[in-house]
């Protein structure tokens, strides 16, 4: 099993000099692939990866060996695997990189060797590492990146598979907004509202940017200064959510989401909604489930809020204001967001034969049973 760890770099003011060094020749190098890919296209020709690093190999300028191999080889690689995602309709077309924008470049794993808190990377040199990798097993690959003016190792590390315990216990996850997800267990996570506390210093951030003369140094400073606020935004939110979906990731077999249309609710909802919006990070909650659990989708106009998971009775209408559902039919009265995750957890509309732990009973159209799509997904 293939796993990575993301590592803060520590790096001193020369070899910084030196990742940004490498981070443009594999930039140069990406946009000259880009080039003569779309000139050969152009022309009638078939280009290919392979065909294109040969030209580059007989004439690369001398300076591209100051920085790591893989700088100017790597690029090569991504470009035929970008290409034939577009061809395939899985992607948009590739395109050119620019300065300052998602900053990497790629080192396989002769070229770079971990020990401790310490790092040693093909010309570069030996570098300091905030912690020590994580993961036993074969290193496959690494990719220094840089955010916001700090730079990160990621490790892809190759380490034995843990042995997963079957588990039929089945959990439904409502996503909200004053709770950026509850569980039908009573999982909780909250939302910190990051952009709301950092409202005040990114004002001022960005009140500074402007005031900055574009092209100069006050104003790049200016700029990762405020890229950094947001990036602490999205960190806290995160480790947020990271603790939450793994908590339901250890506990339960099966996880049942909603399909939202987050742009969709985003354009249609009025401009307070909007930010609050912004500031929930829905489809990162979802996007972390699918890849740590097996996950169900409920159809995306299913009205988990609007219907009772006791009797199943349905409202016409549900106002954002009533944050506890009320059943005329069966008096229940439960949290809306806990309703709506329970309604997921049951799964009604595919009708399953028995009622999951917890859930009242109700008619039953068709068999579905829970255990065996459970086994079915692990």
């Amino acid at each position: 099993m293939q796993r990575a760890h993301k590592i803060r770099l520590m790096p001193t003011r020369t070899q910084e000099q030196a990742l940004r060094k490498a981070c443009g020749t594999a930039r140069f190098t990406w946009n000259w692939a880009i080039a003569e890919w779309n000139r050969q296209y152009e022309a009638g020709e078939k280009p290919s990866a392979m065909g294109l690093k040969k030209q580059w190999n007989a004439c690369k300028p001398d300076w591209v060996y100051d920085s790591p191999r893989d700088c100017n080889s790597q690029p090569f690689a991504n470009l035929g695997k970008a290409f034939t995602a577009f061809f395939q309709k899985r992607s948009n077309r590739p395109s050119f990189k620019k300065k300052g924008t998602h900053d990497a470049f790629y080192v396989s794993n002769d070229k770079f060797k971990c020990d401790g808190k310490k790092v040693r990377l093909s010309v570069i040199g030996r570098m300091r590492m905030r912690e020590a990798l994580r993961f036993n097993g074969k290193v496959m690959s690494g990719i220094v990146s840089c955010t916001a003016g700090q730079w990160y190792l990621s490790v892809q590390v190759d380490s034995p598979a843990v042995p997963r315990q079957l588990n039929e216990s089945v959990v439904g996850v409502d996503a909200g907004i004053g709770r950026i997800g509850i569980a039908s267990d009573g999982t909780e996570c909250p939302n910190p509202k990051p952009l709301k506390r950092l409202q005040d210093k990114l004002t001022k951030a960005q009140r500074n940017v402007s005031r900055k003369m574009k092209g100069s140094a006050n104003r790049l400073k200016a700029v990762t200064k405020l890229q950094r606020l947001h990036k602490r935004a999205v960190d806290v939110r995160n480790d947020s959510i990271h603790k939450f979906t793994s908590r339901l990731a250890k506990n339960h077999g099966l996880a049942v989401i909603e399909t939202l249309a987050v742009q969709e609710m985003k354009d249609k909802a009025p401009r307070w909604l909007r930010v609050l919006l912004q500031d929930t990070a829905m489809r990162e909650m979802h996007r972390q489930l699918e890849y740590k659990m097996p996950v169900m989708k409920a159809p995306q106009f299913y009205a988990s809020s609007k219907t009772c998971s006791g009797c199943g009775n349905k409202k016409d209408s549900l106002s954002l204001s009533q944050r506890v559902y009320h059943c005329e039919v069966c008096d229940l009265k439960l949290d809306r967001d806990v309703n709506a995750a329970m309604n997921l957890k049951s799964m009604r509309w595919a009708t399953p034969c028995r009622p999951v732990e917890g859930i009242p009973k109700y008619p039953v159209k068709q068999e579905v049973e829970v255990a065996h799509l459970c086994a079915g997904l692990m």
